[in-house]
């Protein structure tokens, strides 16, 4: 078992590869009872996250990189992706993080030319597309060098940011940490450049950071393990929000705590999986060595980023010695603070078996982000933009009023007790590629909200009545008006009033002057349909 995950309810989802070949999916009660595994493709399931309304997302492997989504009742979800299954590069997937607003974050390594392995993250959209605004056709090149991978991810607003391993050289292995903007490229901010490297300070061949998550004030946790002279530590980093080492952190941003005794190694032991629990406590799975034989280990840090001496034994908890060795490969905080891992023992014959664990509460972990916009997909992104007219903005700004839904504009009705949506409207119709503007609408109930966005273009009927780009077999048709779709993505709305800011702006491409139309759909609901024009200045 590779990667391991928890809903709402406190049930362990750990994910690997079957016997039989299948990718693993295993659900396990909060009382360790192992539950019938949901139906799975051949693959391996390598890390594994639950979304709203309770769904699993799991990446991994598949003849290349794959993320597939099961339903909240252990169904396949048939809409996402071809089947349940989306399809990323022809590489390996091996960490998976979702964005409050619907983007689906896939880390691993891709083959490159030479034969090695380079570090890539892949952008999927909420219905399993490749999000093309992300990188190069939704995959980014991490740029970390060749011979490296990503292992973790964490989201922070609308960035990535990605852990991993590289070795340009092909001789010394260094850990590495990295922003990606929302467009894919590395956050120039972070850090002065958007990559932290670290190397070990007295030339230990092979340092990895292994797994990576956002405290609750926005900070970078990172841990992983590191090789020195004397055996294997594992390793643990803060980063302050402009990726520079935190100073309150450990030593200067870092931390090393022992995890062999009485025993070398070649490859790094240490911690496989982090988490920040209550309290800001710091949490982390992984293996211990003593005499060569391997046992699971809990590694435990203070807010401070101190062995925390009131777990285990200054700050490790080392599990049952099962066979040859055991270890955990991956970790959740359960909603009542209780740690679960993932992991496996191994046997001196035969195949690996996996291993699920619970450690009592450490408090109740941070809440998630909330959706406060939509990454940088057509006419959406994240930031906040002083509508016109308003407060702040720039002296002499056009003030329009707030229009009421387009007229004419499509609305269905929506099925009784289903969510409705209504009151939608932009703070202003006009934007330009430095103004842009508001998008409001309400609920009735929570849902999920698909905003798609098209431009309304001017074509010609074909027979029997479409309309379409005008070509040479409607020559002869009537004018009339058609939607190129151009983007789309899904939030998740709350009851009540919701706000979405609105630009111009798609990535790092302006969209062109015209008239654009923004439909809104509810989740079993009905759809509301606004438009707004682009405009040079």
């Amino acid at each position: 078992m590779y990667g391991i995950a928890s809903d709402a309810g406190g049930n362990a989802i750990a994910v690997g590869k079957a016997t039989d070949g299948a990718m693993l999916v295993q659900p396990v009660t909060p009382s360790g009872q192992a539950g019938t595994p949901l139906a799975s493709a051949k693959g391996v399931g390598r890390a594994a996250a639950f979304g709203p309304n309770g769904k699993l997302y799991v990446a991994g492997t598949d003849d290349g990189m794959v993320v597939r989504r099961f339903n909240a009742n252990g169904s396949v979800d048939s809409s996402f992706g071809t089947g349940g299954t989306a399809r990323g590069a022809a590489g390996t997937g091996l960490a998976v993080a979702l964005g409050p607003c619907g983007a689906i974050y896939v880390g691993g390594t891709a083959v490159g030319a030479d034969g090695l392995p380079f570090a890539v993250v892949t952008r999927f959209s909420d219905n399993g597309s490749l999000d093309a605004t992300f990188g190069t056709g939704g995959t980014a090149v991490v740029g970390v060098g060749k011979n490296s991978r990503v292992r973790g991810l964490t989201v922070q607003g609308d960035a990535v940011v990605a852990v991993g391993d590289t070795a340009p050289s092909l001789q010394v292995f260094d850990a590495y940490i990295v922003r990606l903007r929302a467009d894919g490229s590395p956050d120039p901010a972070f850090n002065g450049g958007g990559v932290f490297y670290y190397y070990h300070p007295n030339g230990g061949a092979y340092s990895t950071f292994t797994s990576v998550t956002t405290d609750g004030a926005g900070r970078t946790v990172a841990a992983g393990a590191e090789v020195t002279s004397a055996g294997s530590s594992a390793l643990f980093a803060r980063l302050d929000a402009g990726g520079r080492p935190d100073g309150g952190f450990g030593t200067a941003g870092l931390q090393t705590i022992p995890a062999t005794r009485s025993a070398g190694t070649t490859t790094p032991v240490g911690a496989a999986g982090v988490a920040v629990a209550g309290g800001g406590e710091i949490v982390a799975g992984g293996a211990y060595v003593d005499s060569g034989l391997r046992s699971p280990a809990l590694y435990a840090l203070t807010p401070s980023g101190q062995p925390d001496g009131a777990v285990g034994s200054g700050g490790v908890v080392l599990g049952p010695q099962l066979d040859s060795g055991s270890q955990i490969n991956s970790l959740a905080v359960a909603p009542d603070g209780a740690v679960i891992t993932g992991g496996e023992t191994v046997s001196f014959v035969g195949d690996p078996t996996g291993a699920v664990g619970r450690f009592a509460s450490f408090g109740t972990p941070p809440a998630a982000a909330a959706c406060s916009g939509l990454p940088a997909i057509a006419g959406i992104v994240t930031s906040v933009i002083t509508p016109p007219g308003s407060a702040g903005a720039p002296s002499g700004a056009p003030s329009v009023a707030p229009p009421a839904t387009t007229p004419g504009a499509p609305t269905t009705a929506p099925p009784s007790g289903k969510p409705k949506l209504s009151a939608a409207k932009l703070k202003s119709r006009s934007i330009t590629a430095k103004r842009g503007t508001t998008l409001q609408f309400a609920l009735s109930a929570a849902a999920d909200v698909r905003i798609t966005v098209g431009r309304s273009l001017k074509g010609r009927k074909k027979r029997g009545g479409t309309c379409a780009k005008p070509s040479a077999s409607n020559r002869g048709g009537s004018r009339c008006s058609y939607v190129e779709a151009v983007g789309s993505r899904t939030i998740a709305g709350t009851a009540g009033s919701n706000s979405v800011p609105v630009t111009a702006k798609v990535g790092r491409t302006t969209l062109k002057s015209g008239t654009y139309r923004l439909t809104l759909k509810a989740s079993g609901g009905n759809s509301v349909t606004v438009t707004f024009t682009v405009r040079k200045r």
